[in-house]
């Protein structure tokens, strides 16, 4: 959904900070220093097309990437471009007068990459959202709206005992393994259950075919010393997910809050001043959201309420019809995570009576 109060607004902001804005005010050393780098850019990309030297492909490149770093960093990330640049040049000097030990060079470097390659390939897995609640658990979230899965419907429970309470890093360390093996085997790796007391882990995992449960009693043998056992069963509607795993609707609202304050702001809020937050809430029902809107309204604790008819968009562009009819809330707070939760709890019970949902909140003002 495009909410444009949210989006104006934040704009704004940011462009109250960009450097590069194109105007005789705002033309200083960083804006300087970009022009002047890009230029030998260019320079060294046109000496490369004439003497096809790759030498100066790999200055080009790199002091494009300086250009762009200064461009969004300022200085403050110049010593590890310049670094990295140093050591590709070397490394692309070395390889040139060294032709004839180029496949030499590249089984050494193969292992460096291989790890590299997984680090990398875990880092963008890593889709777990932790969170206590009659012990630790982490839950992937990311597949929540598209649950129950056809294709994924046999469960794989695995309970762990240890024989040790286990570290935030042994777990991590298991966890991102296990999403490496799952996401390679097309296995779904949705969440874990840690509870200390009794020293056991549960891990559950959704799958296809009877081969990949083989395939996990395998790899559990290879990497783990502790006892384990395995349950299976069909799970078409997914009900340990929904149920065990997923944390309450206000907690995950909870954990979005946390993460929005302290990751999503845009720079330079005050965070101790009251700021114009916009609450949006979505229903399907015209008559739902209108009524939505009487009783908030009523109650005198909020802002300017309006209601915006967006069915047509949404039939426009097959979108979901919960999102047919939105209420734009605003409300003056504090962005304390206490204070917040309150708020979002409130808005979560309006949108629940009303059979409604509470979408998003975010700064911003309500323009007539």
């Amino acid at each position: 959904m495009n909410y444009k109060e949210i989006k104006k607004y934040t704009k704004k902001l940011l462009e109250s900070t960009n450097v590069f804005m194109f105007n005789t005010t705002t033309i200083n050393i960083y804006s300087f220093t970009y022009f002047f780098i890009l230029f030998f850019s260019l320079y060294y990309l046109l000496s490369f097309i004439m003497k096809l030297d790759i030498l100066f492909l790999i200055i080009s490149l790199s002091l494009f990437n300086l250009a762009k770093s200064i461009k969004h960093y300022g200085f403050k990330k110049i010593p590890y471009v310049i670094i990295l640049w140093f050591l590709i040049y070397l490394l692309a000097y070395y390889i040139k007068i060294n032709i004839m030990i180029l496949p030499i060079s590249f089984v050494i470097l193969s292992y460096p990459l291989m790890i590299v390659y997984k680090k990398i390939k875990i880092r963008n897995l890593t889709h777990l959202f932790l969170y206590e609640e009659n012990g630790l658990k982490g839950c992937n979230l990311i597949l929540r709206e598209v649950c129950p899965l056809d294709l994924f419907t046999n469960l794989v429970k695995i309970n762990i005992t240890t024989d040790k309470d286990l570290t935030g890093k042994e777990m991590k360390i298991f966890n991102d393994n296990l999403l490496y093996f799952a996401d390679k085997e097309k296995i779904l790796f949705m969440g874990f259950i840690y509870q200390k007391f009794k020293r056991s882990y549960e891990v559950y995992l959704y799958t296809n075919t009877q081969y990949n449960i083989e395939k996990i009693k395998k790899y559990l043998d290879d990497s783990i010393n502790y006892n384990y056992e395995i349950e299976t069963l069909e799970d078409k509607n997914y009900d340990y997910y929904f149920n065990k795993l997923i944390p309450s609707d206000k907690l995950f609202l909870h954990m979005c809050n946390r993460n929005i304050i302290d990751t999503k702001l845009p720079e330079g809020i005050n965070l101790t001043e009251e700021q114009n937050l916009i609450l949006i809430l979505t229903f399907e029902d015209s008559n739902n959201a209108l009524k939505c809107k009487e009783e908030i309204e009523k109650s005198k604790e909020f802002g300017k309420v309006r209601y915006e008819d967006n069915s047509k968009y949404v039939s426009d562009n097959n979108i979901n019809t919960t999102y047919n009819h939105i209420l734009y809330i605003e409300k003056k707070s504090r962005i304390g995570l206490s204070k917040i939760n309150m708020i979002t709890d409130t808005m979560y019970d309006y949108a629940k009576k009303f059979e409604g949902t509470f979408e998003e909140w975010g700064i911003g003002v309500i323009e007539d």
